[in-house]
């Protein structure tokens, strides 16, 4: 049995409305970060304006498996998003946080964690977005952005003042985990504009 995961985190304007129309030859170089996971989160990046035009959560679903409700990644709609940005936004590149296992953790949950970080790697790779991964520590310390997950929200209102609004909690649409993988998905986004290009 499956029940849509309520959609949180999602931008209001449609990606082929704020992104370069491949038509007009503009050569913009706008960068995608993802803060892979069930929490993470995709942002797209311009740096000209210095502000994140697209946001979304990982897409996820819950399902109902051994009478117990489990959320897990939609494929579809990660690939379908993904594959959208790549035909309505030239020069598109991507950074994808590097991860791994986290001690503590239990081996259910770090399978799956592994599984939805390679589902992201492979949406990006069949969309023909060139990507770049990046270990946690390497973008923190570039950006000044302390260990802490409060950390990220604190550096993207400093660096991104323009794009504070996605990372801000909306009652019933965003809550702050979701403002947290939104922040940490567009801090990516900023450090590959910034030390990539």
């Amino acid at each position: 049995m499956f029940l849509p995961r309520k959609m949180r985190g999602r931008c209001k304007i449609p990606i082929d409305k704020v992104c370069v129309n491949r038509a007009k030859g503009v050569d913009v170089n706008m960068i995608l970060g993802i803060d892979p996971g069930f929490s993470g989160a995709i942002a797209i990046y311009d740096p000209q304006t210095n502000d994140v035009i697209h946001v979304m959560t990982i897409p996820t679903l819950m399902i109902e498996r051994n009478k117990k409700i489990k959320r897990t990644l939609d494929f579809h709609r990660l690939f379908r998003s993904i594959a959208e940005y790549a035909q309505n936004t030239q020069g598109l590149r991507a950074v994808i946080e590097q991860v791994g296992a986290m001690p503590g953790q239990g081996v259910s949950s770090m399978f799956a964690f592994g599984a939805v970080a390679g589902a992201i790697e492979m949406a990006v790779v069949a969309a023909g977005i060139p990507y770049t991964k990046v270990p946690p520590v390497t973008w923190k310390k570039a950006l000044g952005c302390t260990a802490d997950k409060d950390g990220a929200l604190l550096r993207a209102n400093q660096l991104m003042p323009l794009a504070v609004q996605h990372w801000t909690p909306i009652r019933g649409e965003r809550d702050k985990q979701d403002c947290i993988g939104i922040a940490e998905a567009s801090l990516l986004a900023y450090y590959g504009a910034k030390n990539l290009t």
